[in-house]
């Protein structure tokens, strides 16, 4: 999903495993974070990334486990 403010945008998106969650994580130019790295077993995967201008290209992304 998509949310838009002006030129810039967040995207969020749920993944299958942690391991695709963080490849995707692995990408970010800026920086990432991890929210929930202390769970047992995660069973949930989500992002959130920001996406800054037209380009898309200054990522910020956030990973939670859950």
């Amino acid at each position: 999903m998509y949310l838009s403010c002006g030129k810039h945008y967040i995207e969020l998106q749920s993944y299958k495993s942690q391991t695709d969650m963080m490849k995707v994580l692995s990408k970010c130019e800026t920086n990432s974070l991890i929210l929930g790295e202390s769970a047992e077993l995660p069973t949930d995967f989500y992002s959130v990334m920001t996406h800054l201008g037209w380009n898309g290209r200054h990522r910020f992304c956030i990973g939670s486990l859950k």
